[in-house]
């Protein structure tokens, strides 16, 4: 099988996995309005040809005079008639209620998947974001696909039965669906130019979005205030948008030229074949009841093709996004996670070999063929200055990243083929950027271990842990006072939130691995020398039971001394390595940062 072929086989198969996972959430959300709605669109794909029938079957009694006939025509006409008013109002009415139920689940399915992935790679690639942010504005799309596929069938089963009346009566009336077939085509190119647009647009958009944020949340207003910038930023924000509704607008000016010269295409048709079966009538060849037929079978294969026209652009669009989904999944899918195991205690430590990584969409390594050995038990510091990858080597020793060469080992095992969710269970992390997570504080602070959030001894454990003991103590509700002004909670000042996030990290007792990447930005010299000590005390004990290692980031050269060893960073690459009185002797680069420090606080 060729390469295309193969594809192309690929891609149904995709667009069949899809299919039936939609429709089986179709039965997950609202098992029995969706096997109604099955039923309804079934009876109305029935009837609407039924129609055209009894019609013809009036007009051809009533020549006849057959009271018996026009009275049994009339009667099943009206009845079939109001089935049908009833039949496809309920199936709007019911084919909304579960579009709406699945819409849920699929925007939840979204959220899981896209949360699932176990790396941060993805959340900095522009081209990840884009199909996200399309995926989440046409989710409705998804939810529909299932129902846009049996619609299809259903018109399909329609027109299948129009022009199967029509070549009854004469042929030549088949020819109009042919004429149909522009239709078809123009509207799978419309839909192929508006795709394109949403594509095009999708990255003005979140800019967007991103700057209306700026000038909305509380974190960042006070800037905006400041600078009195909020005019400007919304100017640039309604720009973006222009630019993204410009770009929207003219696809669909071209999609409406495009489904308007099919249109018309076909309605030339339908005015032949109307005007052929008048001449048949006249001419003595035909009888009048056709010429009714043909009215209403090809007025109603007009008003059915249009549908089709309109159902297949649906689809189309539920394809695309159907396959936007599923290349989600198999993003998924196609991550390397690792089966192995981490050990119980680490009986060598970690090493970096040749290490190197560069961001995605970037072309220049932030680390740069980097060895390290951290033994088991050790205390280390990473210093150097702002932009020197300092962040960047212990998120991949927290598997936040995979190298793009090297290996990172654990007691002799490769990090990569090591379980991630297992490798994270074992170890403790309170980063630069720590989250604020407006809960309860004791969720806020429990949420460090899953286990035990519910736990208030070991909320207030990991409290005393990180200093922050006394927070308890100076909030309204203790340990249930709720956080943040975005749920009418209580604000903390920075520092506060930062113990928090400390005390959160602490809930975990016996980590392989403890990460403190200068978690302490908003406290005094004082109060993060004090953290740092009790930190590393407690490092200590409990790497005498389990090895464990400790990385501690910082810009602050009083708390380094603690540390076993001390790694100097520069251009991401190790510039010196040793203890504190080591690097001082050596006059390097530690050294002259050490100095300058130490002359600023004098």
């Amino acid at each position: 099988m060729s390469v295309s072929g193969r594809s192309s086989s690929q891609r149904l198969r995709r667009r069949l996995r899809v299919f039936r996972s939609s429709l089986g959430m179709a039965f997950r959300a609202e098992p029995r309005a969706a096997a109604a709605l099955m039923v309804v669109m079934v009876v109305n794909a029935l009837g609407t040809s039924l129609i055209g029938v009894l019609l013809a079957r009036l007009v051809d009694r009533a020549g006849e005079h057959d009271v018996t006939g026009v009275l049994t025509a009339v009667v099943l006409g009206a009845a079939c008639q109001a089935l049908l008013e009833v039949g496809f109002r309920t199936q709007f009415s019911l084919r909304l209620e579960v579009s709406q139920r699945v819409d849920v689940l699929v925007q939840q399915d979204i959220a899981e998947v896209a949360g699932t992935l176990r790396t941060l790679e993805h959340l900095e690639d522009p081209a990840y974001l884009d199909r996200i942010a399309s995926l989440r504005q046409e989710s409705d799309c998804l939810a529909d696909s299932c129902w846009s596929v049996l619609e299809a069938l259903s018109i399909t089963v329609q027109i299948v039965l129009a022009v199967s009346f029509l070549a009854v009566i004469d042929p030549l009336l088949m020819a109009l669906v042919v004429l149909a077939l522009p239709s078809v085509w123009l509207t799978r190119r419309a839909r192929a130019v508006e795709q394109r647009a949403m594509d095009a647009a999708a990255e003005r958009g979140r800019l967007a979005d991103h700057l209306l944020d700026i000038t909305t949340q509380a974190r960042s207003a006070k800037e905006v205030c400041i600078t009195n910038s909020s005019e400007t930023l919304r100017g640039y924000a309604a720009r973006a948008w222009d630019e993204a509704s410009s770009l929207r607008l003219r696809a669909e000016f071209k999609m409406v030229l495009l489904n308007l010269c099919g249109f018309l295409v076909f309605t030339a048709g339908f005015l032949g074949a109307l005007a052929y079966a008048i001449h048949a009538s006249l001419s003595g060849t035909g009888r009048a009841g056709e010429v009714i037929l043909v009215i209403t079978l090809a007025g109603r294969l007009q008003g059915q093709v249009g549908h089709a026209v309109w159902v297949l652009g649906r689809l189309l669009k539920s394809v695309q996004v159907a396959d936007r989904y599923v290349w989600l999944q198999d993003r998924l899918a196609e991550e390397r996670t690792g089966a192995t195991t981490p050990p119980g205690r680490l009986r060598q430590g970690i090493s970096l070999r040749n290490v190197s990584f560069r961001y995605p969409g970037t072309d220049r390594d932030v680390i740069h063929d980097l060895s390290l050995d951290i033994p088991a038990g050790g205390v280390i510091a990473v210093v150097g200055e702002n932009g020197a990858g300092k962040t960047t080597l212990v998120k991949l020793l927290s598997k936040l990243y995979e190298p793009t060469s090297g290996a990172l080992h654990v007691d002799g095992v490769d990090l990569a083929d090591i379980d991630t969710e297992e490798w994270r269970a074992g170890m403790t992390a309170t980063y630069q950027d720590y989250a604020r997570l407006e809960f309860l504080v004791r969720e806020s602070v429990g949420v460090g271990k899953l286990a035990r959030i519910d736990d208030p001894d070991a909320v207030r454990e990991g409290l005393e842990r990180a200093g922050a003991q006394g927070i308890e103590t100076v909030l309204p509700n203790g340990l249930d006072t709720r956080l943040g002004l975005t749920f009418d909670g209580v604000d903390l000042s920075l520092g506060q939130w930062q113990r928090l996030a400390l005390a959160r990290s602490a809930m975990r007792r016996n980590p392989l691995l403890m990460v403190l990447d200068e978690p302490t930005a908003s406290l005094d010299a004082k109060a993060e020398h004090d953290l740092y000590e009790r930190f590393t005390r407690l490092s200590r004990e409990v790497s005498q039971a389990y090895g464990s290692v400790t990385v501690l980031v910082t810009h602050r050269f009083s708390t380094v001394q603690m540390a076993d060893v001390i790694v100097v960073v520069q251009g991401g690459r190790i510039a010196e390595l040793g203890t504190h009185e080591e690097l001082l002797a050596a006059a390097g680069l530690y050294s002259q940062m050490y100095q300058s420090q130490a002359r600023a606080y004098v």
